[in-house]
């Protein structure tokens, strides 16, 4: 009946699961850096996946949503200085930055300084896509001194090995 249903080892580790979704051990903040942050269903999967990571490791998430190009403004691109030091201050406070997915030029030399951010600090980090590429540009301009790496995306006509073509 009922009682042997509630009763049951899956029923017994549901509880457990749901009991630490209610009270779990510990908080987890972490720094979303995109240029789509106002768009709420924009990184879905990606939160959904944190979210999940959140509950299996008995962590409360809190996202902190960071516009790329408050960190580090484009050549097309203003940004206030306080805007530019609370985006910093948020940065700072988080235990891990992830730099998802996205198109084009706006907001990229936000997401390379936040990146920089990352390694510099030892601060947990996840590049998806383009934040992957944009960790691969941020190593080559900062730890192998290649200062004018990028992706052939962005930049037209770039060689490798010549004008420092990173991604193709």
């Amino acid at each position: 009946g009922i009682t042997e249903i509630l009763n049951s080892p899956l029923m017994t580790s549901w509880r457990k699961l749901a009991d630490s979704v209610d009270d779990p051990d510990s908080e987890c903040t972490i720094a979303m850096v995109g240029k789509y942050c106002d768009q709420g269903d924009a990184y879905l999967s990606v939160v959904k996946a944190l979210t999940h990571s959140a509950i299996a490791t008995k962590q409360r998430l809190r996202i902190e949503w960071i516009v790329a190009s408050d960190l580090a403004a484009g050549d097309d691109e203003e940004v206030s200085e306080q805007t530019s030091k609370e985006a910093w201050e948020k940065l700072s406070k988080c235990d891990g930055i992830v730099v998802p997915g996205g198109f084009g030029t706006r907001g990229f030399e936000g997401k390379i300084a936040a990146i920089k951010y990352a390694r510099e600090s030892g601060t947990p980090f996840l590049g998806i896509c383009l934040g992957m590429q944009a960790a691969v540009i941020e190593y080559c301009r900062s730890v192998l001194g290649r200062s004018r790496a990028n992706s052939s995306e962005f930049v037209g006509g770039l060689e490798p090995d010549v004008e420092d073509a990173v991604i193709f």
